[in-house]
């Protein structure tokens, strides 16, 4: 990829008459340092893909990217995404047989759903702030990943 770049400067270097070895140096090294990610870009990446993974688009983001998937900042909101997953479908499921139940039924669900609200909401918070949390009651499980 990076030969690719370096061709096309060279190219247009070469359109522009540039003849000094000095000034194609310095050009070239000008446009190559553009085209790197500096490690702010890849904090603020990786933050992206924490947050998003909550919503099952960083886990496919995760796998889909081979620079995340050595980015242990988003290895670990993405084990506790996938571990926040696994909770809402059992939530969901635990509803539809509540639902049978006329008033407790109804009000566990409603403390259920809550719940995973609370989580989904604090899981997001953690990851755009760029901090390593575990989310509260189910984090632990996701350690058993390896990712």
């Amino acid at each position: 990829m990076v030969f690719s770049k370096q061709k096309l400067v060279e190219q247009s270097l070469i359109k522009r008459k540039v003849k000094s070895n000095i000034d194609k140096g310095r050009l070239l090294n000008m446009a190559l340092k553009k085209t790197k990610l500096s490690k702010r870009q890849k904090l603020e990446q990786s933050k992206a893909c924490g947050a998003l993974s909550y919503l099952l688009f960083g886990i496919i983001w995760f796998f889909m990217d081979e620079k995340m998937r050595n980015d242990k900042f988003a290895a670990f909101h993405v084990g506790q995404a996938i571990v926040f997953l696994i909770t809402a479908a059992a939530v969901n499921i635990l509803n539809s047989v509540l639902w049978i139940i006329p008033f407790f039924g109804i009000f566990t669900m409603a403390v259920l759903q809550i719940v995973l609200l609370v989580l989904f909401v604090y899981g997001v918070v953690m990851a755009l702030t760029g901090q390593k949390k575990e989310l509260p009651l189910i984090g632990h499980f996701a350690r058993q990943f390896r990712l």
